[in-house]
């Protein structure tokens, strides 16, 4: 998978068209976005309940509760948070907690989506840019397919043994894991709804029942892995010239910080403090102005004061 914050569309490919799916991305701490990717039309919406038995010596299903629900346009999206916690957005649904992404140890399926047919999907009409993966579609009938997406644990030996796998994608943290069925041979949803009704359907509980981390341990796991370090690290400057440093571990309160640079005309100024990172840009007290180029940057040694003190709006002599 490509660097954080590219995203990637996923189509099936059906007679020589291309049917858009989902798109996904990864977040700057570390979370995984899958966004259902379809035009948003004011359709009517309900919620249904399925009772899923085995009969004639197969499962199948019933609808035991059927809810009007209000009628939404947002973009159906999922958000699985380095936490382990699993949120639905467009959908009225239950957060529920996986495994967080920085330990994936088994199959953390977080959705499944049941569409009619490859058809019923938005056909692509512009060209594939190279952020897109193709599904082929070859030898089926145009039926409802039911499709699972699941978070299972980086480097899987052999995915392509995993029953009914459309796609595998290994992102350093695990492996996003695309699975489907034909609707007909499993639960048969479609014999319970209308026609070209898409379902979208959330287990009703994870694995635990709180996150299995807090955000800030989440988030300095997720940047130890991505760096492969224990140490302090601290980013190049962005687009606006601020570097970051982002801590060991969390600190009890939001640090005051000393740097030291090679250029002793260089101090450092506009810091905004967390009890995980800190932001800061570089100024070249000479020149009257900030260096936003990382060749200019070079820094001998960093400190960090996260000491209570009486005011704790003035920091100790030489911190900021």
């Amino acid at each position: 998978m490509s660097k954080k914050g590219d995203k990637w569309n996923i189509y099936y490919k059906l007679e020589n068209n291309h049917y858009k799916f989902i798109r996904f991305w990864r977040g700057s701490d570390g979370s995984f976005y899958v966004e259902f990717n379809r035009l948003h039309r004011p359709l009517p919406q309900q919620q249904f309940k399925f009772n899923i038995y085995f009969e004639d010596g197969r499962f199948t299903s019933r609808i035991t509760e059927k809810i009007d629900m209000k009628t939404r346009t947002d973009p159906i999206r999922v958000s699985y948070h380095t936490t382990g916690t699993v949120n639905y957005h467009g959908l009225e649904r239950n957060t529920i907690y996986l495994e967080e992404l920085t330990n994936i140890t088994r199959e953390n399926t977080f959705f499944m989506i049941s569409i009619p047919s490859i058809s019923s999907l938005d056909k692509e009409s512009e060209p594939l840019n190279s952020q897109s993966q193709v599904i082929p579609i070859e030898n089926i009938s145009d039926q409802r397919i039911n499709i699972y997406l699941s978070i299972l644990p980086p480097k899987l030996s052999e995915p392509e043994k995993i029953d009914g796998l459309l796609m595998a994608c290994d992102f350093q943290l695990a492996t996003f894991v695309v699975v489907g069925d034909y609707d007909g041979r499993t639960f048969n949803f479609g014999e319970q709804v209308p026609e070209r009704t898409f379902l979208f359907q959330s287990p009703h509980e994870g694995h635990y029942s709180s996150p299995a981390l807090s955000e800030n341990d989440a988030f300095l796991r997720y940047k130890k892995i991505i760096y492969q370090t224990d140490e302090a690290i601290i980013l190049e400057p962005n687009g606006e010239g601020a570097l970051r440093m982002i801590f060991i571990v969390e600190m009890r309160i939001p640090p005051f910080v000393k740097v030291e640079f090679e250029n002793s005309d260089h101090i450092i100024k506009s810091v905004r403090r967390s009890k995980v990172d800190i932001w800061f840009e570089v100024y070249d007290s000479r020149k009257k102005a900030y260096v936003k180029k990382a060749e200019e940057i070079a820094i001998k040694s960093t400190f960090l004061d996260a000491r209570f003190y009486d005011d704790d709006e003035v920091p100790p002599e030489g911190f900021i």
